[in-house]
């Protein structure tokens, strides 16, 4: 399914990748893994979608125009193939260490990619003011949010309409749809539509099993009054009377050969537009080769069979962290795996030791210094004095327990390989901070805002 966009959109996301780009020397042309720079160095963006035609062009031209008023990025689009398998190319990718920078991919894939671990939140951009979040639907930004973390940048809202052709309608003596078609209204028109000899039909629709199979489905579920889903949300619901009534109209259109199945190659478009199909459901991602074919086309909403309710929903441009464990880009900040593993393990090093300290003292805090022996103390003075100084001694422990699981936590983190990415941001905390912090969570400047606001709200 080829949907047109909101190029506006697209060029902020670039933007974003472009100023939070990993650090990196390496570049992720051609090879689909992202990249970004070291200081005063180059910074290469990926950015993976399945446009043809016109949307391509588009994404292209503004690349190239991104590029050009920005020297150290440079922005590579790719092509993946049809954006209804790009979940699991880009999965598949993840794991193989070369995800891109950017995918665009649909929103119903939002909570499986989100569960990659690998994902860039960016929370922390759409809620600068200048960015604009709140003029997006408020259902954009609903979708684009998986457990408060923002996943995505929505690209558009597309929908299903009814996309008829004036001259096969004319031709068969079909009066044009109008807004109070019903079920047996389309499926007479189709019928009528059809002409095996001349290799004409009524409708088509996409019979790949694919989203795109479900995708339409859905609609005409909800036309017969059907539902996807339980009201607990817990079991399958449309194994119903309303699911089979949509079945059946799509089974009695095959039978009379009124639909063209189209087999997830988008065929059916190009077929339309040779004027050998009458109807499609379809959206703004077919218009545009529609009118370049000059067919005389109209638009109408979809028929009922209790309603006329359609499918609606955003795709996203969504941004990765190309620097983790086992990525093509992980061991690029020293060009040498031998050398990445060495630090991991001096970092280890030197946890290990801080927290082996931090365990001497608590155990000496606990032989030592929580008996008060009054014997030794004569007056009332020195025993205030005494409990000051224990006290005192049982403050430092507590935020040395709080440092210990800091630093059992980077502990972790090295062995996952998450060690050194913000847990705000996904952006690779700077060196020279981890040298100083082993055990922090936050780059510097996710770390300064966290003051900042603590600042505001103490």
């Amino acid at each position: 399914m080829k949907r047109a966009c909101l190029f506006a959109v697209i060029a902020g996301a670039l933007l974003l990748a472009g100023c939070g780009g990993s650090s990196s020397s390496s570049s992720g042309s051609g090879s689909g893994s992202g990249s970004g720079s070291t200081k005063g160095g180059h910074v290469n963006i990926s950015i993976w979608e399945g446009y043809t035609q016109a949307e391509s062009v588009a994404i292209k031209k503004l690349a190239a125009q991104f590029n050009a008023s920005h020297p150290n990025i440079t922005v590579t689009p790719q092509f993946y193939g049809n954006s209804d398998y790009a979940l699991q190319k880009v999965l598949a990718a993840i794991a193989g260490g070369k995800p891109p920078d950017i995918s665009y991919l649909y929103g119903s894939n939002a909570a499986n990619i989100a569960a990659s671990g690998k994902l860039v939140t960016l929370n922390k951009y759409v809620s600068q003011p200048s960015f604009g979040w709140n003029h997006f639907y408020k259902v954009e930004r609903e979708v684009a949010t998986v457990n408060g973390k923002v996943t995505g940048i929505p690209a558009l809202v597309d929908n299903l309409a009814l996309v008829y052709n004036k001259k096969l309608f004319a031709q068969a003596g079909i009066a044009p749809p109008t807004a109070n078609w019903t079920w047996s209204d389309f499926e007479n028109a189709a019928l009528k539509l059809t002409d095996p000899s001349k290799k004409q039909f009524g409708w088509a629709y996409v019979n790949d099993a694919s989203e795109d199979t479900v995708w339409r489905f859905w609609a005409m579920l909800w036309q017969a009054g059907g539902k996807i889903l339980s009201p607990d949300n817990k079991q399958a619901a449309f194994n119903s009377p309303a699911g089979v009534k949509a079945l059946t109209l799509l089974q009695q259109l095959v039978a009379h050969k009124s639909i063209y199945l189209d087999n997830g190659s988008d065929n059916y478009l190009p077929v339309f537009n040779a004027g050998h199909i009458g109807m499609l459901w379809t959206g703004p991602w077919d218009l545009q080769q529609i009118t370049a074919s000059k067919v005389s086309y109209g638009v109408q909403i979809l028929p009922a069979a209790e309603n006329h309710q359609t499918i609606s929903g955003p795709d996203d441009w969504v941004m990765f962290n190309t620097f983790y464990k086992g990525s093509a880009n992980f061991y690029s900040k020293t060009e040498d795996p031998k050398v990445s593993v060495f630090i991991d393990s001096q970092r280890r090093e030197s946890d290990t030791k801080k927290r082996d300290e931090i365990l001497k003292k608590a155990k000496q805090t606990l032989e030592q210094d929580m008996a008060l022996d009054t014997d030794d103390l004569p007056d009332e003075m020195d025993l205030a004095s005494s409990e000051y100084l224990q006290s005192f001694t049982f403050r430092l422990r507590g935020r040395e327990k709080s440092f210990l699981d800091k630093i059992e936590k980077a502990l972790k983190k090295i062995d996952d390989g998450s060690f050194g990415v913000c847990e705000e941001c996904g952006e690779e905390i700077s060196v020279k901070r981890l040298e100083a912090r082993p055990e922090t969570t936050l780059c510097i400047r996710c770390k300064e805002d966290q003051e900042r606001m603590e600042k505001d709200y103490s």
